[in-house]
C-alpha cells in the first residue's frame, strides 16, 4: 500500500513499455511530466495537482506513443489530490 504522504507516477502500466522522444532527448513520459510541471497541467484554479497532472499526462503520453505504433499508458497512485505547485 502507498503511504498517505506519497504519490507514485509511473511511465507505463505493468503491460506497457516506455518509449522515447529522440527529438526532445527524453522519454515521452518525462517530456510531458516536465511540461505539465512547468504549467501545462494547471487546473481551473491555476494550480498543478496530482489529479490535474495525471489528467494532462495520460492522453499526451498515449497519443505520442500511438504515433510511434506503441501503447503506453502512464499510471498514478495517490491517497489525496495534493497541490504540487
Amino acid at each position: 500500500p502507498i503511504p498517505e504522504n506519497m504519490t507514485v507516477f509511473a511511465a507505463a502500466d505493468k503491460a506497457g513499455i516506455a518509449s522515447g522522444l529522440d527529438s526532445e532527448g527524453h522519454g515521452i513520459f518525462t517530456y510531458y511530466m516536465l511540461k505539465g510541471l512547468n504549467g501545462a497541467a494547471k487546473d481551473p484554479n491555476g494550480r498543478i495537482t496530482t489529479k490535474s497532472l495525471y489528467r494532462y499526462l495520460k492522453p499526451k503520453v498515449q497519443k505520442e506513443a500511438r504515433l510511434q505504433n506503441r501503447e503506453q499508458t502512464p499510471t498514478v497512485q495517490y491517497k489525496a489530490n495534493v497541490v504540487i505547485r
